[in-house]
């Protein structure tokens, strides 16, 4: 279930970026809204993510650093990253 949410969340906020700054343009009622979700959602994304990290046993404390700190300012890349690696490297 963890997996579906950090997959959807993170799909959901690429979508939600994507869309709401190609409908800027058009000043779309949708902007706004979808704006908000894909904020919120990669917001869920990250606490997730951070969390999983910092409770993970198979990596060192180090490494668990660099994670949270790419995630942090990385989100787009290092997000896809992680949600790949995760179940053979991280948890």
């Amino acid at each position: 279930m963890k997996t579906f949410i950090l997959w959807f969340t993170f799909l959901y906020e690429l979508m939600a970026a994507i869309l709401s700054f190609t409908l800027i343009d058009m000043n779309s009622q949708v902007f706004f809204p979808l704006l908000l979700t894909g904020v919120l959602s990669a917001v869920l994304f990250w606490v997730l993510a951070i969390i999983e990290v910092g409770r993970a046993s198979k990596i060192r404390t180090l490494e668990k650093i660099l994670w949270i700190v790419l995630l942090i300012f990385i989100i787009n890349i290092t997000g896809l990253v992680y949600l790949i690696l995760r179940k053979r490297r991280i948890i």
